[in-house]
């Protein structure tokens, strides 16, 4: 009686609540403009092949990949384009190639070049079907049947694309049709069922070109209302012709036709809602694989049909269910290949619904906390505010049990549990725990049962059948369910480390496995001992001590679900791994863990489900993973933890906010599906190309992606981006895809969620193979790979032709490289030579520096013995001959020692021993008598003058140090200033002031000259140790190259300077900057202006006889030459009979002396260098020519080959007298056609008899006479003048005219004259030799000197005036040719003739 009592009560409390139904429903997606779609009235649809769905809209034609919609418009300028944006039919042919059907006709969509045939009429006048089709239908074995206006319907077998025609008859005979206007097109097994406008209907065999049926029923009924009509051919092979007013339905089972859908769907015992209008407009049929007919109606949704179960299901818009249909008008259903279901609205977009894409479904019983199933099979749901709900999945109904029938103090119930024995137990947050046995409820609380605590968290089952209970803060117990007692074990009567419950679960007959918010702990029943694990055995940290659900599984696997994710750790093995990782979900929180049937592992995270398959390989598991979440059936919202229970047909069920979510495992498959990539689009630089489209006036696309799989990219398009798609569309998009570009990186790399597509940036050039394939939804991925061939191609630069003139210039820089590196090798190799040779250099340098010191030394000793005796000689000689050549020797003497001195003291600085001795010096007297001593060397030649700003001072310096740097200076002036030049010496003090900052003031001593300039570039190097400045041609070059170095370092040896600059008079300043020490510079401070207006101290050193100045030049010009006496007309005549000889050297003192020797016998001319030497060889010719060879400017090699190569000078003996002992220096010399060398020193009768051979050989020989010998032309005498030819008359006539013509002009000259008068200059020589007895030259300037004597009469012009005039360029050469014609200068010549 008591357990039929029981029985009542749960019968009552199973009373529907609400009904939901069986196992799920259809929930549609939705798609709209919103989505992309041009226009929310679709009136076709279509999968193409590719795998892409096709929309016609009242706007446009969309093609949708699953991501993203691409609409083709109609566009004006594009003759390519759709010709109307309406499109109502859209059909493929077999070559892929669309048919739309818009509101101008029927178009063709070529896949390939994404563009519109608008005149399929010219491709169907090929296959023979004349005309335009305004009816079309292409059906399932791709035959197409085409409705021609006045024609009749062709029929084209795709195979043979052979056409035959059903021509139209008004009276048709077998084989022929009614000329009626056709309404439109189906399909039957492969056969057309064809309506015409007025209602009859005919089925036609293309292959058997019969017409095997036909009805008129309806058009004899007269019974349609209007011509827009469509039939529908329904798994039955039913025929629903359908208008805009009503439906009519032929039954191939009754044979006639039944007015209205709904009369004929009751025919078919199928029962109908109530919900139903009253008249049900078909607008579209679909059947289904299943043998389901889908149904779109106008305002009544969408049916769905099943003849065999008499079913009929409707979907209608619900506003309160975002997955119900967008609305209740509908044009359009269609079925795709994978059996998605694919409805197009009136005014709300396209609907999706898939069967197999939702994998799962949910069942609404509020927020469940907990689920469990009792023996009976209903579900015991605790939800988080509303008790306990109960499910029957039969029926789909439920009731509830709230604290009022439970007694519970709360209904938020956390845990639940079914015993072995059906008892059902529940645990709450707060509420205590519920025992439901046999209908009856029963609770149990603190304080009156046992229990620990009113937060129970988790229940499970012990191997005895007693309730084993994990609480919130009061530990664990042990309730037995016959004496109702607890056995507790917490943090203070065990070892348990935590009071805080969450998991319990029995690893093994004898062990629990405890989770709790300190790791974990097992509890043994057998000694009632708690052992606590910490760490997992290899000695790592579980990823959270925090343990939300804890399982072995029956591998003997850890699994852990902890708020940081879910982890397994295998005990064997050690295998550890972090599942959250692996699937790419960090941070999810695990809730839960199921191991279903198969031994497949269910890991429950907040929003995702994932399933784990382990297949062990090598003593590790491989983990098989897929992963689900609400696109495939699972509900929005997050789970709860522990809410999940495996049902008793293995099905699985989670608890969580939106309800209970129910896994099939059966139905899901492992197997991998034949999906691929597709490649929808290209965008180049966040522009969407099409194919043909021109960017940048180019196209890049000449076909579609998907269809050539090749993409040509200049270089300059370095940023694009693939578009990706799926072949399998659903809504929403569930897939990804793994990528690798070969050529670029090997590795496969995953999409971003939402982002299907692949960016490039910055590619090289070269040919690359893009490879792309599908990851699907629950992550498996597929095998088959998608390929596109991408070629970037190079720039110019980069290009074959660039590449070949690379090469060349590869090779060539290989070559030049290579020669380059010999030159190195080579320039190397001499440069070590060069480094062996300078080394070894030094130290031969070394051993000549050495030995000259040595010699130095030893020299001084003589020297001073030869130079003290000869002082005491000069001063005692009273013969002025006798004394100049004492004199003479005195002044080499005291050169060689200051040469000896100059080596000694570079020695010292290159030794870095030499040392300032400073000492209080009057500094102004000491260079003033150091100017004085230079007065020999003067010789009344140059003018030395000495200026200071101060009359004297003493500062301290080394006195000896700074005489060496006045007397190299002054040695340097007068080696470079000529004759008649000028020297001066100043002193001046600089302040600080002045220089604008410095430490100390400076004494400045300058030595200006009016010699040659230095110019820029020598000035950087004329303080350079051996650095030679060339001479000038009035003065020889020439020395050691030591004395302005040593100017310098002693310079600074002071803490001075020494410069050098351009004199404005001419010539060159020398300045020594020396520091004057504090005191001296203060001094110098306080009395600078008394200094500065005091008398400057100037001193004149001259030579003792002085004359007037013109006379003075006149002596100096002759010394120059070696002529230093004025001569008489008689000392000229005997000169004249004497031999000239013309002696060359650079060094006066050498000239000097050899012309005391050999004056006696020879007229002797003096001349510096070779060029001063030809010059005076032009203007008086040489009987013999003693010369030295090195001299600058021009050297005696030089001078000896130009006189031998001229016919004029050829016969003059030429002698060399040189120091160079050399036999190479001899070969040399009698090389360029010396009759003698003679070295230095030399015996002096040796040399005067040599002269006097060469001279006798001279005149035996006939080769050259004396100018005595010589004499005039021999002729008669007429009247005691010579008789010329006509000949020599008009020569010496021409001659003198251009003079005349030309008597001013400086540059004319012999060869002037001798190309004016086309003779070569030898012959005229000859010529006025033999007329005149003098050289053309001699006879030029006779002519000015005589035009000049008349001149000089002239009382307006002065001697300077006369020169120019008469074509002198130098008064001073003037005044010595004009005194050696008239024995006095111009100057006395014209002061006598104004007396």
């Amino acid at each position: 009686m008591r357990s039929i009592l029981a029985l009542c009560l749960l019968m009552l409390s199973l009373a529907p609540v609400t009904a939901i139904g069986n196992y799920g429903g259809v929930g549609f997606y939705r798609l709209t403009n919103r989505q992309g779609l041009s226009n929310s009235q679709v009136k076709a649809i279509l999968k193409d092949k590719q795998g892409f769905v096709w929309f016609g809209t009242m706007s446009g034609l969309d093609r949708f990949d699953g991501f993203r919609i691409k609409t083709f418009l109609y566009d004006d300028g594009n003759p390519n384009s759709i010709p109307n944006n309406t499109v109502d039919d859209i059909q493929q042919a077999a070559n892929g190639d669309l048919w739309v059907h818009t509101g101008t006709g029927y178009c063709i969509y070529q896949y390939d070049k994404e563009q519109f045939d608008r005149k399929p009429e010219e491709w169907l006048k090929t296959i023979g079907v004349e005309g335009t089709p305004y009816r079309l239908l292409i059906d399932s074995k791709k035959n197409m049947w085409m409705a021609v206006y006045g024609k009749g319907i062709y029929f084209v077998d795709t195979k043979s694309m052979n056409a035959y025609l059903f021509h139209f008859d008004k009276k048709p005979a077998q084989g022929a049709i009614p000329d009626y206007n056709v309404a439109c097109i189906s399909e039957q097994n492969g056969q057309a069922v064809v309506t015409f406008d007025n209602g009859w209907i005919y089925r036609l065999d293309g292959y058997s070109q019969q017409v095997v049926w036909k009805n008129g029923f309806i058009a004899t009924s007269k019974l349609l209302t209007d011509n827009a009509i469509f039939t529908y051919v329904d798994n039955q092979h039913n025929y629903w012709m359908s208008t805009n007013a009503d439906c009519f339905v032929y039954s191939q089972t009754q044979k006639k036709w039944i007015l209205g859908a709904k009369a004929f769907l009751a025919s078919m015992g199928v029962s109908l809602p109530a919900s139903l209008g009253s008249r049900l407009i078909v607008r579209d049929l679909q059947p289904d694989q299943k043998g389901h007919e889908w149904i779109a109606t106008d305002h009544d949704g969408l049916l769905c049909v099943n003849y065999a179960k008499h079913q009929l299901s409707q979907f209608i818009y619900n506003p309160n269910d975002e997955n119900s249909l967008s609305g209740n008008a509908l044009q359009k259903v269609y079925i795709d290949d994978k059996g998605a279901l694919w409805v197009g609205t009136y005014k709300n977009g396209v609907n999706y619904y898939s069967d197999s894409a939702t994998k799962f479904y949910t069942i609404p019983l509020g927020d469940v906390n907990s689920v469990t199933q009792d023996q009976n099979g209903n579900l015991w749901c605790g939800t988080n505010d509303a008790g306990i709900v109960v499910y029957n999945p039969i029926t789909g109904q439920s009731s509830r049990f709230t604290s009022a029938q439970t007694h519970l103090g709360s209904d938020v119930i956390v845990c639940s549990t079914t015993m072995k024995d059906g008892t059902l137990y529940f645990g709450t947050f707060n509420g205590g725990l519920a025992r439901y046995s046999h209908g009856i409820w029963k609770s149990y609380l603190t304080g009156t049962s046992g229990l620990a605590n009113n937060s129970v968290w988790c229940l499970a089952e012990a191997p005895d059948h007693r309730l084993l209970i994990g609480t919130l803060g009061g530990g664990f117990q042990i309730f037995n369910p016959v004496t109702e007692k607890f056995e507790t074990y917490n943090t203070s009567n065990s070892k348990l480390k935590s009071n805080y419950l969450n998991s319990l679960f029995m690893q093994n007959a004898n062990q629990l496995l405890i989770g709790h918010s300190e790791n974990l702990s097992i509890f043994d029943f057998r000694n009632r001992q708690i052992t606590n694990i910490d760490k997992m055995p290899n000695g790592k940290s579980f990823i959270s001590p925090s343990i939300n659900y804890a399982m072995l599984d029956s591998r003997g696997i850890l699994w852990l679900a902890t708020p940081a994710g879910i982890a397994m750790y295998d005990t064997k093995s050690e295998q550890y791994e972090y599942i959250n990782e692996l699937n790419g979900t960090q941070g999810a929180v695990g809730c839960a863990i199921i191991e279903d049937k198969q031994h497949t592992m269910w890991l429950i995270s907040e929003f995702l489900v994932t399933r784990v398959k382990l297949d062990k390989e090598n003593d590790s598991w491989n983990l098989n993973m897929a992963t689900y979440s609400s696109l495939d059936g699972l509900q929005d919202r997050q789970f709860n933890n522990r809410s999940a229970c495996l049902l008793h047909n293995g099905d699985i069920a989670i608890g969580g906010q939106d309800g209970v979510s129910i896994i099939k495992p059966q139905r899901l498959q492992m197997a991998k599906s034949h999906v691929r990539a597709l490649f929808s689009g290209l965008v180049l630089f966040d522009h969407a190309l099409t194919a043909g489209e021109k960017y940048e006036g180019r196209v890049v696309l000449k076909e579609s992606l998907d269809a050539c799989r090749r993409l040509d990219l200049s270089y300059k398009d370095n940023a694009f981006t693939i578009q990706l798609a799926a072949s399998e569309v659903t809504v929403p998009a569930r897939s990804r895809f793994l990528y690798r570009m070969k050529g670029v990186n090997d590795k496969w790399l995953l999409t971003p969620a939402d982002h299907p597509e692949v960016t490039f940036t910055n590619l090289s050039a070269g040919s690359y193979v893009l490879q792309v394939k599908v990851v699907n939804g629950d992550g498996s991925v597929n095998d088959e790979i998608s390929e596109l061939e991408i070629n970037v191609a190079p720039p110019f630069y980069l290009s074959i032709w660039a590449f070949f003139v690379y090469i060349l210039l590869i090779v060539g820089g290989l070559l030049y490289y290579r020669r380059r590196v010999f030159a190195h090798q080579r320039h190397k190799y001499e440069r070590q030579s060069m480094e062996e040779n300078m080394k070894k250099t030094r130290e031969l340098n070394e051993l000549k520096l050495n030995f000259f010191t040595n010699v130095s030394h030893e020299l001084r000793t003589p020297l001073a013995l030869i130079i003290s005796p000869l002082e005491n000689m000069i001063r005692e000689e009273e013969n002025a001959g006798k004394r100049r050549k004492l004199e003479l020797i005195h002044r080499n003497a005291i050169r060689l020692l200051n040469l000896v001195n100059q080596i000694l003291d570079f020695r010292k600085f290159d030794q870095n021993k030499e040392k300032l001795n400073l000492a209080r010096t009057e500094i102004v007297s000491y260079i003033d008598n150091i100017c004085s001593s230079f007065r020999i060397l003067a010789n009344n030649k140059v003018t030395l003058e000495f200026e200071s700003e101060f009359p004297k001072y003493t500062m301290s310096v080394d006195a000896d140090k700074v005489g060496k740097i006045v007397n190299n200076l002054l040695s340097n002036a007068y080696k470079f200033t000529p004759d008649g030049g000028k020297i001066t010496v100043s002193l001046r003090a600089k302040t600080r002031y002045e220089m604008k900052g410095g430490d100390h003031d400076m004494l400045c001593i300058s030595v200006a000259d009016t010699g040659k300039c230095i110019s820029d570039k020598e000035k950087k190097h004329v303080f350079e140790r051996f650095y030679q400045v060339n001479g000038t041609e009035m003065q020889p070059a020439g020395g050691s190259g030591i004395g302005l170095n040593l100017v310098k370092k002693f310079a600074e040896l002071h803490g001075g300077t020494a410069s050098v600059k351009g004199n404005p008079a001419g010539g060159s300043i020398f300045t020594v900057e020396l520091p004057i020490e504090d005191t001296g510079s203060a001094k110098v401070n306080a009395h600078l202006g008394t200094l500065r207006t005091a008398p400057v101290i100037a001193t004149l050193h001259k030579g003792e006889d002085s004359k007037d100045s013109e006379e003075e030049d006149t002596d100096k010009t002759a010394s120059l030459y070696g002529m230093a006496r004025p001569v008489e007309r008689k000392v000229l005549q005997e000169a004249a009979e004497k031999p000239v000889l013309l002696l060359v050297d650079d060094s006066d003192d050498f000239r000097e002396f050899m012309c005391g020797l050999l004056s006696d016998s020879y007229t002797v001319i003096e001349a510096v260098n070779g060029k001063d030497a030809w010059d005076k060889m032009i203007d008086r010719r040489p009987d013999i020519i003693l010369s030295d060879v090195m001299m600058p400017v021009m050297d005696g090699n030089e001078l000896c080959k130009q006189v031998k190569e001229n016919d004029e000078t050829a016969s003059i003996p030429f002698v060399m007298l040189t120091a160079r002992l050399a036999d190479e220096h001899r070969k040399e010399g009698l090389a360029s056609g010396a009759d003698e060398y003679i070295t230095k020193p030399f015996n002096i009768d040796m040399l005067t008899l040599r002269l006097k051979n060469l001279l006798n050989l001279v005149r035996r020989s006939g080769g050259a006479t004396l100018k005595s010998e010589n004499g005039a032309k021999t002729g008669q005498l007429n009247k005691g003048n010579f008789v010329l030819n006509s000949a020599d008359q008009k020569l010496i006539e021409d001659v003198d005219a251009y003079i005349q013509e030309n008597l001013s002009d400086p540059n004319t000259s012999v060869e002037s004259m001798s190309a004016h008068l086309n003779i070569s200059r030898v012959q005229l020589y000859k010529r006025l030799i033999s007329i005149k007895g003098i050289t053309p030259s001699e006879y030029l300037r006779a002519k000015r000197i005589k035009r000049a004597e008349e001149l000089l009469h002239d009382r307006g012009l002065n001697v300077s005036e006369v020169a120019y005039k008469v074509g002198f360029n130098n008064p001073r050469y003037f005044s010595k040719y004009f005194q050696e014609e008239y024995g006095m200068t111009p100057s006395q010549y014209k002061k006598q003739f104004e007396k």
